[in-house]
């Protein structure tokens, strides 16, 4: 299509616009993966936007440079770098990669552009149209990387990346159907205006998506920071101030409600021994084993953290007496089979009810007195303690398990 007399835009220049935009971006992300190494998929972004850089570059200087680096690598390069962004999402985001998500887009585009150069410059349209399928898919691959279920959740940053990316792959499609409708006539550089319009919408886009990518950086990093102050780092399990926030939400809604609920006080049975003797290693090892077997022993809305030391705190909302016993029932057996297996130690519970109106700290205090009980019977049981009635002092202890003699302390 012929340019427009009063108003066109040049390829060249936008590419080289590109080029610029590329480098820096480039740049940026290489320095944010230098500098957090641990994040994942930072340094395939960085090497995307530099090798879509460089495919601005090369096209550029079409008619300048020898036609199979102007064309069939700066294109090559195009493919390569959206292909790179597609793996480090899935890289960023826990999902699985595999080495010919860049190969075979890279391959497959060397040989299309290699045969349609070789066919001469009527070929152009189908030039322009495979590129546009190739970045289009890409994207609509990126997006679907972005919203599907994975180890990290997705938030509303990944949901506007991902509106994001298809916007842009919704620009690839317009092209397409425009170019089909009225193909580019002469050098592709010539001043087309829906293509040099395309192409200025894709470097707006392109500039928005690396400020894309760098907030997906930031909320991540805000995320692990928000993870790091309300985790224990040894056990990945709640703090204690994590911990007492979400129960005191938790209690607070059982006395409107008028449900029941249950707290454990858990301590592992000779754990200083076990220091003492094994080294703190052994103590670390025991500690992550007993944590693991924790989770396995809790439905999802329980709460469950490291309170302190070697000790646990869990509270079973919407939990009786009985049901709370049998809870406290099977961690203790769980701890017990696996320290016969010589991986940690046995475990003292002290459990107790919280009615409606009743606070979360008395609850605590309620529980550490029936754990001390426990140690004081001999340790590897479950004791109880009454709830207190207002007025008739303090609460009654007594024992649902039968003592056990305690295991000796075990090498995880």
């Amino acid at each position: 299509m012929p340019a427009s007399p009063h108003f066109t835009l040049d390829l060249r220049t936008l590419h080289l616009v590109i080029l610029l935009v590329g480098m820096v971006s480039a740049g940026a992300l290489w320095l944010t993966g230098r500098r957090h190494a641990a994040m994942p998929g930072v340094r395939d972004w960085a090497w995307s936007t530099a090798l879509m850089a460089l495919g601005g570059l090369g096209i550029s200087l079409r008619g300048i440079v020898w036609a199979p680096i102007s064309i069939v690598a700066a294109n090559a390069c195009i493919i390569a770098g959206n292909a790179l962004l597609w793996r480090g999402m899935n890289t960023f985001r826990g999902l699985p990669v595999h080495f010919g998500q860049v190969l075979f887009p890279t391959v497959l585009t060397v040989l299309f552009q290699s045969i349609a150069l070789g066919l001469g410059p009527d070929w152009l349209s189908g030039r322009i149209v495979f590129t546009s399928i190739m970045v289009g898919g890409l994207e609509l691959l990126i997006a679907h990387a972005l919203l599907r279920p994975a180890a990290q959740p997705t938030t509303i940053v990944h949901r506007l990346m991902a509106a994001l990316v298809l916007v842009e792959a919704a620009n690839h499609g317009t092209r397409i159907l425009v170019t089909l409708a009225e193909a580019p006539t002469g050098d592709y550089l010539g001043g087309d205006l829906y293509q040099s319009l395309f192409i200025l919408i894709a470097l707006v886009l392109g500039i928005a998506k690396i400020l894309g990518l760098l907030t997906l950086i930031g909320d991540r990093l805000q995320s692990e920071l928000n993870r790091a102050a309300s985790h224990d780092f040894l056990t990945q399990l709640p703090n204690r101030r994590a911990f007492t926030e979400q129960a005191g939400h938790e209690v607070a809604r059982i006395a409107r409600n008028g449900r029941p609920a249950t707290l454990l006080l858990i301590d592992l049975d000779h754990f200083k021994d076990l220091n003492d003797s094994r080294g703190h290693a052994t103590g670390d090892a025991a500690l992550q084993a007993f944590s693991r077997l924790l989770v396995g022993c809790l439905r999802q809305h329980d709460l469950g953290c490291r309170y302190g030391g070697e000790e646990f705190c869990v509270l079973l909302p919407d939990t009786g007496h009985s049901e709370g016993h049998a809870v406290a029932e099977r961690i203790r057996q769980a701890a017990e089979i696996m320290a016969a297996q010589g991986q940690g130690t046995t475990v003292s519970i002290g459990l107790t009810a919280i009615a409606p109106g009743q606070g979360l700290e008395d609850a605590i205090n309620r529980a550490d007195q029936a754990l001390y009980a426990a140690k004081h019977a001999g340790r590897n049981r479950v004791e109880e303690a009454g709830m207190a009635v207002a007025g008739h002092g303090a609460p009654h202890q007594y024992s649902h398990s039968t003592p056990q003699q305690s295991h000796p302390i075990s090498t995880p």
